[in-house]
């Protein structure tokens, strides 16, 4: 048997299942921080945000056709990278975010939007 299968056990024993749960969910957590931040060398300090916008929605060819220019863009994305004050938002999440929230900042030649953790209003499972 695997040595990892008998610290599960044991932690079971000891903290119970949800503990267990929460233990692995943040190890999963830190694991992806940490590929993230290999790959997006930028930290924003405090308690800033960094979110990639979703894209628009395509339109089907039956929908009435409106310009780029005149709809709005989504109030959603996914966190990037976050400030070392943030307490539960971890890169990877997909988020909704206030209309006007952030300051659209370049990097690397990429555009995301900056903006502080209370701006952003909840999180997508």
């Amino acid at each position: 048997m695997n040595w990892r299968i008998y610290v599960a056990i044991i932690l079971t024993v000891f903290f119970g299942w949800s503990q267990l749960v929460w233990y692995w969910e943040q190890r999963r957590r830190k694991a992806l921080k940490l590929k993230v931040d290999a790959l997006f060398n930028y930290t924003p300090r405090g308690d800033r945000v960094i979110v990639k916008r979703h894209a628009l929605p395509a339109q089907k060819p039956d929908e009435v056709f409106i310009p780029s220019s005149q709809q709005k863009p989504p109030n959603e994305g996914t966190v990037i990278a976050v400030g070392p004050e943030v307490s539960d938002i971890f890169p990877g999440d997909h988020v909704c975010f206030v209309e006007y929230a952030g300051t659209a900042v370049e990097i690397d030649g990429e555009e995301y939007l900056s903006m502080r953790e209370v701006e952003i209003h909840g999180k997508r499972g």
